[in-house]
């Protein structure tokens, strides 16, 4: 039986001095039949430089900058696997997730991803504790992270959205969920996800006033979701929530550190 192609897709913004690391996890893993696909999203640095030092191993596509969703749905885009693995420029995936994401998506055919844990190095050593798929705890937060295995025709219905600079991954299962589809747990750290000791997310420099306006956007996308009389009282606490923080500023920048709420 031949073995399906999952693409490892990698949208890499200003991460050159990290992405040859996730290149080379991508490209050394113990399942065979994997392609690696960069997406500069319109890097300043030697992004570049370092992609074609992978010169007939990898693909490496340019674009002006449009954010992470639309690195990832442009990514997709060049695809040609039944599989596939965002993974940002700076984590690593273990030797063996493919291989074992991709036996856990054999045996569950209904299943629109795999998840698994990850390892955080660099500025923490800890191992996430994420819950099995629920979607109740969904809908209050999201505990899956980016780097999933995710079936290609999945993808072919459902992009990320790119109104939203930060939950874009929330949001992508949140979508899922109310078509239906859900996701697996493996219960093994094969993602290895960077805690960077200098750098806050996204999140943490955000103003109070944007993050719940972020918040309410996700909450009215998907309202069937959560019901009308839940939305009802969301709304209340919106309105009062946004007078409160009326005075905050807030900055623009590529998300990160968002996906364990």
């Amino acid at each position: 039986m031949m073995q399906p192609l999952v693409s490892v897709i990698i949208p890499c913004y200003n991460y050159a001095a990290y992405m040859a690391a996730t290149i080379d996890s991508a490209l050394n893993q113990s399942y065979p039949n994997v392609e690696v696909i960069v997406i500069d999203d319109g890097s300043t640095d030697h992004t570049a430089e370092v992609a074609a030092s992978y010169a007939g191993r990898i693909s490496y596509y340019y674009q002006s900058n449009r954010g992470l969703s639309a690195a990832r749905n442009a990514g997709f885009r060049k695809a040609s696997g039944s599989f596939v693995v965002f993974i940002d420029a700076d984590d690593k995936l273990a030797p063996d997730y493919i291989e074992a994401t991709l036996q856990v998506a054999m045996a569950h055919p209904d299943a629109a991803f795999v998840y698994t844990q990850q390892q955080y190095f660099e500025a923490s050593h800890e191992v996430t504790r994420f819950p099995v798929y629920s979607l109740e705890t969904l809908k209050e937060r999201n505990f899956i992270p980016a780097c999933t295995l995710i079936r290609a025709d999945v993808l072919q219905r459902f992009e990320y959205d790119s109104r939203f600079t930060s939950w874009e991954d929330w949001d992508f299962y949140l979508t899922l969920a109310e078509a239906g589809l859900y996701g697996v747990r493996l219960n093994h750290p094969l993602v290895l996800y960077r805690k960077h000791a200098d750098q806050k997310s996204m999140l943490d420099n955000f103003g109070e006033r944007r993050k719940v306006r972020i918040l309410g956007l996700l909450r009215f996308k998907h309202w069937r979701l959560y019901g009308a009389m839940e939305t009802l009282r969301f709304s209340v606490w919106l309105v009062k929530e946004l007078a409160k923080n009326r005075g905050d500023r807030t900055v623009r920048g590529y998300s990160r550190d968002n996906q364990a709420l």
